[in-house]
């Protein structure tokens, strides 16, 4: 018994001396492990703070482009307004949108009257020529009227660069549209102006003497048509000059 008494203790000193070494031996051989994954850490670290550094300037350069991109687009946008403006311009100096402003709006009709009269006076001697409005006689008074007027119609046939104003038989052509009388002529402008600059004209004066009835009235609020038709020349050519080759 004293023999199996001694040994108990001794194993069990021996198994606490064999824990604390196990223990001694995995401390030491954690220990490089732990300093092997903080050295990892530092080098993440540091992998880190310089793609930090790269992102940080490529942001930058980002900044500068769209800074750019919107400084060309807000040219391009004052640009384009520009050119929506000169092309507005352009349309209305073109007769291609519709005017409305203060004129004169004034009517002339063939001289019926007169022509009954003549003719119960002389059938022999009537010539109906002498009693209806003739192309000129618009011709005339719409030159007149577009050296001071912005826009100028006549019948609702706006009046524009290539407009061609001639007879075909007893009616006026005007813009390819035929047109019978009464003739209403719209002009927008300064209305004292155009009144004074189409009831002094000679055609005005002319036409009055020979009984045609013609009216002219100041107007606050008139609508000057746009333009219908083209203009697309189908046999004009440049001239082309030597040394443009």
């Amino acid at each position: 018994m004293k023999h199996y008494k001694w040994q108990i203790p001794i194993t069990i000193v021996c198994l606490i001396f064999g824990v604390l070494f196990a223990i001694q031996l995995q401390f030491q051989s954690t220990k490089p492990v732990s300093n092997l994954r903080n050295q990892d850490l530092v080098n993440l670290i540091k992998e880190l703070e310089i793609s930090s550094f790269s992102l940080e300037d490529e942001i930058d350069n980002l900044r500068l482009e769209i800074t750019s991109f919107q400084e060309e687009q807000a040219s391009g946008e004052i640009a384009l307004r520009q050119l929506q403006r000169d092309l507005s311009s352009l349309r209305d100096l073109t007769g291609l949108t519709e005017q409305k402003g203060p004129g004169v709006f004034f009517t002339i009709d063939d001289n019926r009257a007169g022509a009954d009269a003549a003719k119960a006076a002389s059938l022999e001697n009537f010539r109906p020529d002498d009693y209806i409005v003739h192309y000129k006689n618009v011709l005339y008074l719409v030159n007149e009227l577009r050296q001071v007027a912005g826009a100028v119609s006549v019948n609702n046939q706006r009046i524009v660069a290539s407009t061609d104003i001639r007879c075909v038989g007893t009616v006026i052509l005007i813009n390819t549209t035929r047109l019978a009388p009464p003739y209403e002529i719209r002009a927008i402008g300064d209305s004292e102006l155009l009144f004074q600059t189409i009831t002094g004209s000679y055609e005005y004066a002319y036409l009055q003497s020979l009984g045609f009835p013609i009216k002219v009235t100041k107007e606050q609020e008139l609508t000057v048509p746009a333009f219908r038709g083209s203009y697309r020349y189908n046999f004009a050519q440049a001239i082309v000059e030597e040394g443009d080759n």
